[in-house]
């Protein structure tokens, strides 16, 4: 608030409050920067209150640095434990000002008050950031060589956060390979550091004999290095022991375009572990250039392992243009699992193309001279595409007399992604169709998943009830009707209150649709819920249809 009122009441308020009043007025006074509220907070941070007295010394520091200091000179080194917080706050407040040496001074009063660790390590990493930059280096490289663990945490903080000038030359520099869990810390915090300079430390690392260092190492190799590190990479993943994953990783973390070159050069190769290696990095890497590489593996390797890592590899990569390959090796496929995972890069590739309608003519051509097992992926193909093209093929084929295929592709319009399936699946629903139920289900699926309107949702719901035989598909239609609540909604619902058994399950969807159009349409919903009355239903449903009546 501002004008002198405001800052006049709270200084009288230092004088009569305590406990949590007293530190928040005191949090307040601090946050205005009042110097006239000085001598005060001096008298409130050597009283005994310990929570008044810490909040008054983080005030007066915010408010006067000068005035802190010399407060903090009247105590002994004993009796400022509790304010350790407030000097922290402090120097950093110096520092801000430019009095970067009163700053680091001001922390290194905080190792007499014996601080806790937290404290200690902030003010250890206060005093190098506030040193001359001359000082800084040696702090660090002191902290690094220091026998005390802690110390030695300290230093590798300092350096990551780049408190120090060279940083990752001084972690490299600290190594001492007597001491293997130091050695670990070290390579991992060049790895975040990120200084390609140190990779040479890295690469080392990565042939240690042992292993927590190793896999380290490789990491950072993988964080650090370029394809010239391919080989080693290459040579300790294949080497299939408890680091070869770390290599495996590592080498798809490279960020370097002269591997990927590399990897598809390695597809030609004749040792087949690592044809098939390559086959997978370049999956794992994304290398769009190497899919015509791996379906040349997939088609003509010998061994089968090469042949399932490229077809792996082209599944993750998803190039639309390989599809027409794809779909040849699932044809001509030499196991069940290359045959499957064929099928799935043929899927995940059918999701990339860009002109559909071209594809989906592709697609016909084989479907005409499929046999069955290969049709089903044909088809599925086809959902995956989209498109009107693409319908009117499965649409035609569930037509065929081939009860086989008419299963396929019922189910495939059956989970149709867009709406326009809807009138094919009507059409089905209500013929002899052998699979009309299930397409009646689609039906109904596109009216409660998919995007449309409300009236279009309300006209299918009412062209399903016609067309339904079975209670399940009609009830089906009712909870959908339950979910966009209307007056015809609640008259399309009225229409299925038969004295059968459906007629007292659709009792609860009236009576429900009913409540919702209640406070808007009194008198529809009042009508609807005496016909509950006439048909029956639950205790619940007759107690709620009679409320309609009454209100």
């Amino acid at each position: 608030m501002p004008g002198s009122a405001s800052g006049e009441a709270l200084r009288s308020a230092l004088n009569r409050l305590d406990g949590d009043l007293l530190v928040g007025v005191i949090n307040s006074v601090g946050a205005r920067h009042d110097q006239r509220a000085v001598e005060r907070l001096e008298e409130l941070a050597a009283a005994g209150d310990p929570d008044a007295a810490v909040a008054a010394a983080s005030a007066l520091a915010s408010i006067d640095a000068s005035r802190f200091e010399m407060f903090l000179a009247s105590t002994t080194p004993a009796s400022r434990g509790h304010l350790d917080d407030a000097v922290l706050a402090c120097a950093e407040r110096l520092a801000e000002q430019g009095q970067t040496s009163l700053a680091a001074a001001m922390l290194r009063t905080l190792e007499e008050s014996n601080p806790t660790d937290a404290v200690r390590a902030a003010a250890i990493l206060g005093i190098v950031r506030h040193s001359q930059s001359s000082d800084r280096a040696n702090l660090v490289k002191n902290l690094l060589a220091s026998d005390d663990d802690w110390e030695f945490t300290v230093g590798l903080q300092a350096a990551v956060q780049g408190e120090a000038p060279g940083g990752a030359t001084l972690l490299a520099a600290a190594i001492r390979p007597e001491s293997p869990s130091r050695h670990v810390r070290i390579i991992r915090a060049l790895r975040v550091l990120g200084d390609h300079a140190t990779v040479g430390v890295a690469r080392e690392a990565a042939g240690s004999d042992l292993l927590a260092v190793r896999a380290e190492g490789i990491k950072a190799v993988g964080a650090l290095g370029d394809a010239s590190d391919a080989p080693l990479l290459m040579r300790l993943a294949l080497a299939e022991d408890d680091a070869s994953e770390a290599a495996r990783h590592s080498l798809v973390e490279i960020k370097d375009h002269g591997l990927d070159e590399a990897l598809v050069a390695m597809l030609k190769e004749s040792d087949a572990n690592s044809r098939a290696l390559a086959a997978e990095l370049i999956g794992r890497r994304r290398v769009t250039a190497g899919a015509g590489a791996l379906i040349d593996a997939a088609r003509l390797a010998d061994e089968p392992a090469v042949r399932v890592a490229a077809l792996e590899a082209a599944g993750r990569l998803a190039v639309g243009e390989t599809l027409p390959a794809l779909l040849d090796l699932a044809a001509n496929s030499r196991s069940v699992a290359e045959r499957t995972l064929a099928e799935q890069a043929s899927l995940a590739a059918a999701s990339r193309l860009t002109d559909r309608e071209q594809a989906a003519g592709l697609i016909a051509d084989r479907l005409l001279k499929a046999p069955y097992d290969q049709a089903s992926v044909l088809l599925n193909v086809l959902a995956t595409i989209g498109g009107t093209r693409s319908l009117e093929i499965v649409a035609a084929t569930a037509q065929k007399p081939d009860r086989d295929l008419q299963d396929q592709a019922t189910r495939v319009l059956g989970a149709w992604r867009t709406p326009d399936a809807a009138p094919v699946l009507q059409g089905l629903a209500s013929s002899n169709h052998p699979f009309s139920v299930r397409a009646l289900r689609g039906y109904l699926r596109i009216a409660r998943q998919l995007e449309a309107s409300e009236s279009e949702r309300l006209r299918m719901c009412r062209e399903a009830l016609g067309i339904a035989s079975r209670d399940e598909e009609k009830l089906l239609a009712l909870r959908i009707l339950e979910r966009i609540p209307s007056v015809e909604g609640l008259e399309i619902a009225s229409g299925e209150l038969t004295g059968d058994r459906l007629g007292k399950q659709a009792s609860e969807s009236v009576v429900q649709i009913a409540e919702a159009v209640a406070p808007s349409h009194s008198a529809a919903a009042a009508t609807a819920a005496k016909l509950v009355l006439k048909t029956g239903g639950s205790d619940d449903v007759i107690s709620r249809a009679k409320r309609l009546t009454t209100e």
